[in-house]
């Protein structure tokens, strides 16, 4: 009954160890080939909150005007709205004017080169 449990803790160990094995060798095989293969993990610049809450004014005031012609709105409604979007992109060229955009982080991407120095290091 002893031999059966060493056998067992053995059978473990080795297929643990293979496991191991093969997903080192997937992960090395991917960290070379990155360059090569054009991947969605590329770092995107931070978009500018500014920017965004203009395109949302315009794309508002473009429907507005929509319903406007499509006789949705009346023309009190229309002129309020309208004037609504207006002071609030005043308040947002005042903004631009006291802050300046936000800086975007530069990142750096990892070479061919750079992969192999890193792997040297990890394996001493």
């Amino acid at each position: 009954m002893d031999i059966l449990i060493i056998l067992f803790i053995v059978l473990m160990i080795v297929t643990v160890v293979g496991h191991l094995n093969w997903v080192a060798i997937r992960w090395i095989v991917r960290w070379f080939s990155a360059d090569e293969v054009v991947t969605d993990e590329e770092p995107r610049k931070p978009s500018d909150p500014r920017h965004e809450r203009k395109k949302d004014l315009a794309i508002t005031e473009h429907q507005i005007t929509r319903f406007y012609t499509d006789g949705k709105l009346s023309d009190e409604v229309f002129q309020h709205l309208m004037k609504l979007i207006q002071a609030d992109r005043g308040t947002l060229r005042l903004r631009n004017r006291l802050s300046p955009p936000s800086q975007s982080r530069s990142f750096h991407r990892i070479t061919g080169l750079n992969r192999i120095y890193m792997i040297i290091l990890i394996i001493m």
